[in-house]
């Protein structure tokens, strides 16, 4: 090879170098430039992640909250229902046992009447008294005992005459302003059963004439 070829070979050789090293100074401000993959797509910030958290929680609460309410509400109108169900049906049943019953509790009533009647009639005469007045007066307290034990009682009233509770027969003078519509005699007793009127009592009512 002639000295000229030689020096031909070694600035080729010195040319490519430099080309080789120039590309690679490229590629890697390239690689310098441009943003790491991933870079665009950074997660949210930890407070506003927080943040939707508890917006998400709170709405699932107020779906909550409004079920329970309504389920509440439903329960509590149903057991009203129910209630009032059986308030009614334990009034037909007091009301048809008691209507069966009520001829009973008459007859035993006026058979009471009968026996009060006898005894006070045997005390006012005073014939045969003492052998007959302590069995009629143990028989006038067995029958009120039978009744109390069905729920009926005598009525208890006061000295005022009320007619909610008594039935005025007669009348009589009052001797003074302040014994006006006061009862002066029981004639005969009244009866209730429960919260029933089964008979009023039947009285003499003072009246002051003025």
């Amino acid at each position: 090879m002639s000295r000229e070829q030689e020096l031909s070979a070694g600035r080729e050789v010195f040319d490519e170098g430099l080309e080789g090293d120039g590309g690679a100074a490229v590629d890697d401000a390239a690689g310098q430039a441009s943003p790491p993959a991933g870079a665009a797509d950074a997660p949210p910030e930890p407070g506003a992640q927080l943040l939707a958290t508890l917006t998400e929680m709170s709405a699932e609460l107020s779906v909550l909250n409004s079920t329970i309410e309504g389920r509440l509400r439903y329960d509590k109108a149903k057991e009203e229902a129910f209630e009032r169900l059986y308030a009614e049906l334990d009034e037909m049943k007091r009301n048809s046992a008691f209507e069966q019953a009520r001829p009973l509790y008459t007859d035993l009533i006026l058979l009471f009447d009968r026996i009060e009647g006898a005894r006070q009639e045997l005390a006012r005469d005073g014939s045969e008294a003492p052998a007959v007045l302590p069995l009629l007066e143990t028989l006038s307290e067995e029958l009120l005992e039978v009744l109390a034990r069905r729920e009926v009682e005598v009525l208890r009233t006061s000295a005022e005459f009320d007619p909610s509770l008594q039935r005025a027969v007669g009348t009589q003078p009052a001797p003074d302003e302040a014994g006006n519509n006061g009862v002066a005699r029981v004639l005969r007793r009244g009866f209730r059963y429960r919260d029933r009127i089964l008979r009023p009592e039947e009285v003499i009512v003072m009246k002051y004439a003025g």
